[in-house]
């Protein structure tokens, strides 16, 4: 119930709640590879990599997971340690070869890795099937949806891109994750003033600064006054 209650706060980018349910779940239960990697995961979405990677270490120890390996390369994507980040994620495709998640993050530490830049199409490509398979089942799916057109912004592709992100809006428009994935889509083509705007509500929906500090995609925006205020906390958030 711990976990359950957890991952509701998640979705919502209520993030220190959520890790107080999934620390109830790894104090109940210290065998909980599933506890682990959750609260491990919160403190990805928190910027707080260095405690993230511990906790994901211990699910790992307790059980070899895909999903524990996705947090952990999302930890050390996050703290630019892009060549280690690529090698959890090839660790997590082979566990679970079928989720396009996995396959697109590993196009993203690909793309970001000095030297592995053209490895990254394979990956957002096999991400990109596996996703449009998904669609056909539910075309409804927003997050699918948008990460979808992530994968099409990182491969090139900018009329499929916009498409998707359009639709995952218009299907979840308060939804953070999407809103932020759409400054992504946006910032890949250029248009900064959108990224920023999407930017700017995802952040109010709950996406942590640090977040946007870390993603790389926004290098660009690393000294414009709109980014620094986000970054720094000054932006409004919405009450929880």
């Amino acid at each position: 119930t711990y976990n359950w209650l957890g991952l509701f706060y998640m979705a919502h980018a209520r993030y220190v709640e959520a890790a107080a349910m999934f620390s109830q779940v790894t104090s109940l239960a210290p065998d909980s590879f599933i506890g682990f990697y959750n609260l491990g995961g919160v403190r990805v979405l928190q910027g707080k990599h260095d405690e993230a990677i511990p906790l994901l270490e211990q699910s790992l120890k307790i059980r070899q997971m895909a999903i524990a390996l996705s947090n952990l390369g999302t930890a050390h994507f996050q703290m630019r340690r892009y060549a280690e980040s690529a090698s959890d994620f090839e660790r997590a495709v082979k566990l679970d070869g079928k989720n396009y998640e996995l396959w697109g993050n590993l196009g993203d530490a690909y793309y970001w890795t000095p030297g592995r830049r053209k490895e990254a199409a394979g990956a957002y490509s096999e991400a990109i099937s596996l996703g449009e398979e998904n669609l056909r089942h539910n075309a409804r799916d927003a997050q699918l949806r948008a990460y979808l057109g992530q994968y099409y912004a990182m491969y090139g592709e900018r009329k499929q891109a916009l498409d998707e992100i359009g639709a995952a809006l218009r299907l979840q428009p308060s939804s953070p994750d999407v809103r932020f994935v759409s400054a992504i889509v946006y910032q890949q083509f250029g248009d900064s003033s959108r990224a920023l705007d999407a930017l700017e509500e995802a952040v109010s929906l709950g996406i942590a600064p640090e977040t946007v500090r870390d993603t790389p995609n926004f290098g660009a925006l690393s000294g414009n006054p709109r980014f620094l205020a986000l970054i720094h906390g000054s932006h409004p958030s919405r009450p929880h």
